[in-house]
């Protein structure tokens, strides 16, 4: 189990996402893990249900856009302007079983 919690870290440090995502997807690596399943993490996405696959997917998209060089160079007003909408979007797109994810 400690393997499969380093790896989560990594995962998530090279994904771009909050580590308190980290509690929740190793509680369903535990529960696979229990029913003598393997779990792959780069592949961790299918063992989850699907609305937090859905909320976790809407991250690494955000995740995606913060590293567009062109989004990067934009003038501070602009770029907060944007990652307002795209935060806004996220919240309105937010399955409620997961929202308690959103710590940050």
């Amino acid at each position: 189990m400690k393997m499969k919690d380093v790896e989560v870290d990594l995962w998530l440090n090279r994904k771009g996402l909050p580590s308190n995502f980290k509690e929740v997807i190793m509680n369903f690596i535990q529960q696979k893990l229990e029913q003598n399943e393997d779990v792959e993490v780069e592949n961790i996405l299918s063992v989850l249900p699907s609305a937090h696959r859905k909320y976790i997917t809407l991250y690494l998209r955000l995740a995606a856009l913060k590293k567009v060089r062109m989004l990067q160079t934009m003038g501070g007003s602009a770029s907060k302007k944007l990652q307002h909408i795209i935060s806004k979007v996220m919240r309105d797109q937010l399955p409620s079983p997961v929202s308690a994810l959103d710590r940050n």
